[in-house]
């Protein structure tokens, strides 16, 4: 096999199965996909390790709504998004009664860890395991799925997104916590019809 053809083999077998990182400027808020009533289906396991070596699992966190986070110390738009992320993690998830879970898909928990001490971000470091990443439908790094107190999850994004933009806070309690007041205009924000 000639060289040429090797490399043109080796690029469309790497896109085929590389992840794909979303910039914000690609992602706007038609691409969430909020699920209808009927639609939300309940939360696949999730497990990861912590930077100190301990491992944990969404069922902890039974009953609260979640904010799930899939990210990689290697993604552009996870690095640019990440301290709004951070940010909203430290102050304005608590104060809306939201738990954020960011878990890194990066390979090993010290390319994770290296990326969020050297900003100085609060988040955990928390590492995917492989199953987990498997079990979750990860089209694009980062990706976020949104799920409410009952176990369901109820909305996706991916790609990208502005945590700080008084429209993404509304719509992250109204889909959340559904005694909040807010709504969320479900036809402004569905991309399609699938998942």
């Amino acid at each position: 096999m000639s060289k040429a053809c090797f490399f043109v083999a080796y690029f469309l077998l790497v896109s085929a199965f590389a992840p794909i990182a979303a910039s914000a400027q690609d992602v706007d808020y038609r691409h969430i996909h909020v699920f209808e009533r009927g639609e939300a289906f309940p939360v696949p396991p999730a497990t990861w390790v912590e930077q100190d070596g301990s491992h944990h699992s969404l069922a902890e966190f039974k009953g609260r709504p979640i904010v799930l986070h899939f990210w990689a110390s290697w993604c552009p738009p996870c690095r640019s998004e990440f301290g709004e992320l951070d940010a909203w993690g430290a102050d304005g998830a608590r104060s809306q009664g939201v738990e954020l879970l960011a878990l890194s898909v990066d390979r090993q928990i010290a390319m994770a860890v290296s990326f969020l001490h050297a900003r100085g971000y609060k988040a955990p470091v928390r590492l995917a395991d492989g199953r987990t990443q498997n079990d979750w439908v990860i089209r694009a790094i980062p990706t976020t799925y949104f799920i409410d107190a009952n176990g369901n999850v109820r909305g996706v994004v991916f790609g990208a997104v502005e945590w700080s933009s008084p429209q993404m806070q509304a719509e992250i309690s109204a889909l959340l916590n559904p005694g909040s007041g807010n709504r969320i205009s479900t036809s402004r924000l569905r991309a399609s019809n699938s998942f």
